[in-house]
């Protein structure tokens, strides 16, 4: 949606609204439009002023408490919540979308009305750095309205966990103004260590995962955790360890540990725990995981062997492959030397594979030519 195609939208409600004050100049819902709708850029005819300063008088006569309890009666939370789910999905950037959080935020109970809002408009896009300058802001200040009413939102946190929303919100702050984290108290090592054992010993007792908190908002950032997070890849119920190996990859300290213990993951050949690491490797440590591009070299190779021509589903190499070609791009001296030769040797290889298992590494041979050439620049 246009800037333009959003105040032609706000003009015609703007316009039923004061239809509305016409038949009963005293109606609340109608007030209450009247001044959301002036304050996303309505024409501020007499009515609707007039409307707004009836709003306003009685917000102040009742309070803030008591307006937000009345207007949620009336529907004014839920029709705001739809339509800012509507100008998420229509991937609107534009600067009233403060306003809407602003109300949001004003007449929500409680956390729980406010911590699935950004992700209406995150989750139309592939990364948080999709979304325009205005919408990022726009969830920051929701989701740190969150935190104010629950400081342990996991939903809230969960968002200040991911690099590309930090990164999406700072580019319309000013220098100093940067946020590096949620507008809570950083939890300490022990406490962070405290949750990773209680969150692992609920999947051990054989509680449902979705009523499991998420470790997504651990920070990996000091040796203790580092160290909790590699004990429980030995969870007895291998989800919990799963989650340890997700973690891993945002870690930003002790990478000889975890590269070790990665190293040995890949080594036992669980192909659950082999794809998790990839998917660390890909998605998380990236240019700091390049040590583990010769035992992701080694699993590519025993699994890419290992393929069963009688199960057509049966991809299992794919996400090892994909983490070498990503380790592939960061690599320098010998481990660049060792990535290019893997990927020739591979690509020679597979023209002599049955046609069974070249379709299967189809994404491969798409992809590595293109890589070789960039890697030899």
């Amino acid at each position: 949606m246009t800037g333009k195609e959003f105040r032609a939208q706000a003009e015609a409600s703007a316009a039923t609204v004061m239809a509305a004050l016409e038949a009963d100049p005293a109606d609340a819902r109608a007030r209450w439009l009247a001044t959301l709708y002036l304050e996303l850029g309505a024409t501020p005819t007499p009515a609707l002023v007039a409307a707004r300063r009836a709003f306003v008088a009685w917000r102040a006569e009742v309070g803030e408490a008591a307006m937000a309890e009345e207007a949620r009666r009336f529907g004014a939370l839920a029709l705001l919540v739809k339509l800012w789910n509507g100008l998420g999905e229509s991937h609107y950037d534009g600067a009233e979308l403060d306003v809407f959080a602003d109300w949001l935020i004003a007449l929500a109970e409680g956390a729980k009305d406010l911590e699935s809002l950004p992700y209406g408009v995150g989750n139309w896009n592939g990364s948080w750095m999709q979304v325009g300058k205005h919408a990022a802001a726009a969830c920051e200040k929701l989701a740190a309205a969150t935190l104010a009413r629950d400081p342990d939102n996991e939903s809230a946190l969960y968002l200040y966990a991911q690099a590309d929303f930090l990164a999406s919100v700072n580019r319309s702050r000013p220098r100093g103004k940067k946020i590096t984290g949620p507008p809570v108290p950083k939890p300490t090592g022990a406490q962070a260590v405290a949750k990773i054992e209680r969150i692992l010993r609920r999947f051990v007792k054989g509680d449902h995962p979705l009523d499991i908190e998420s470790m997504d908002p651990i920070a990996v950032d000091s040796a203790e955790v580092v160290e909790a997070l590699i004990a429980g890849l030995g969870c007895a119920e291998y989800r919990g360890g799963l989650k340890c190996v997700h973690a891993l990859g945002r870690a930003k300290v002790e990478l000889p540990r975890v590269i070790e213990a990665f190293t040995a993951t890949l080594s036992a050949g669980d192909q659950r725990f082999v794809d998790e690491v990839a998917m660390a490797v890909h998605y998380g440590l990236k240019e700091r995981g390049v040590e583990l591009l010769a035992p992701l070299i080694a699993a590519s190779e025993r699994l890419i062997a290992s393929l069963r021509k009688d199960n057509a589903s049966d991809y299992r190499h794919r996400w090892a492959l994909t983490a070498v070609l990503t380790l592939a791009r960061f690599c320098r001296g010998a481990a660049k030397t060792l990535a290019e030769e893997y990927l020739r040797r591979l690509l020679v290889e597979v023209e002599t594979m049955p046609a069974w298992k070249q379709e299967r590494l189809y994404e491969f041979r798409a992809e590595a030519p293109a890589l070789l050439t960039k890697l030899g620049r």
